[in-house]
């Protein structure tokens, strides 16, 4: 019965093949049909790809290059300039320093330690150019003879500043406490990882001054001199202040929102 019934029925038998022969010649044709393909990106956006860059980045960038900009454009100004005379290229310097991209509590921490360091580096700097004037003064005749700069100098420290011939007492102490300084700030480096900064800044600060202090013959000029290299150091941290608080400011919060989303 079952045999009989399924040779007497011829149409699901034709049904059967029918619908198989469709749905292989639709997948026949769904396979010679050419697949769509997305356009091919430009070669621009393909090198733009490798780089890795995004927006934030490259503001980020340009934000950094801030400071040492406005800090070397006002020193074209003759009203800058004869004020921060011959020490105003460290105002790009100090900026730079600075790091104006951190986000704003941790820029507001390395500042302040900036400060601190560059105002105990005065100190230590007039102290070392005192000794060296004493040193000056017991190891040369009661004449002195005053100089601009010039053989056997490291030039002149500002536009006519009064200065003194070469002392070797003068130069070996102001060599003595050069290398004092860079010993305890590296010291201080190496310990405290906060201090790297404030670090190099002090590091600078030391090698300048002492470098010039051993042509100062009074205190006077001394005192001037390091007037003018703090005026310069705090105009590079106030440029790197302004920048940092007031140019796309970054908190620490969106850093770590940033870094949980990937």
């Amino acid at each position: 019965m079952a045999s009989t019934s399924n040779s007497s029925d011829p149409s699901a038998h034709d049904g059967h093949s029918s619908g198989t022969s469709q749905g292989g010649g639709s997948e026949k044709k769904q396979a010679s049909e050419p697949s769509a393909k997305s356009p091919k990106p430009s070669k621009l956006k393909q090198i733009w790809a490798k780089t890795g860059l995004d927006v934030p980045t490259l503001l980020m960038m340009g934000k950094a290059g801030l400071p040492p900009t406005i800090g070397l454009a006002i020193y074209q100004a003759n009203s800058v300039a004869s004020v921060y005379t011959t020490l105003g290229y460290l105002i790009g310097i100090i900026s730079i320093l600075g790091f104006a991209i951190m986000p704003r509590a941790k820029f507001l921490q390395t500042i302040l330690l900036n400060i601190l360091a560059t105002c105990f580096a005065v100190s230590i700097a007039l102290l070392a150019i005192w000794t060296s004037v004493q040193a000056r003064k017991h190891t040369t005749p009661s004449v002195i003879t005053s100089g601009t700069g010039g053989a056997g100098t490291a030039g002149t420290p500002a536009p006519d500043a009064q200065t003194g011939g070469y002392n070797s007492s003068a130069s070996a102490v102001c060599g003595i406490w050069l290398f004092f300084q860079i010993y305890l700030v590296n010291t201080l480096r190496a310990k405290y990882v906060q201090f790297t900064f404030p670090g190099i800044i002090w590091s600078i600060f030391a090698n300048v001054s002492m470098i010039y202090g051993p042509q100062f013959t009074t205190m006077a000029q001394g005192i001037s001199f390091a007037q003018k290299l703090l005026e310069a150091f705090l105009t590079g941290f106030a440029i790197a202040t302004g920048v940092s608080l007031f140019i796309i400011p970054m908190t620490s919060r969106e850093v770590v929102f940033k870094e949980m989303t990937g």
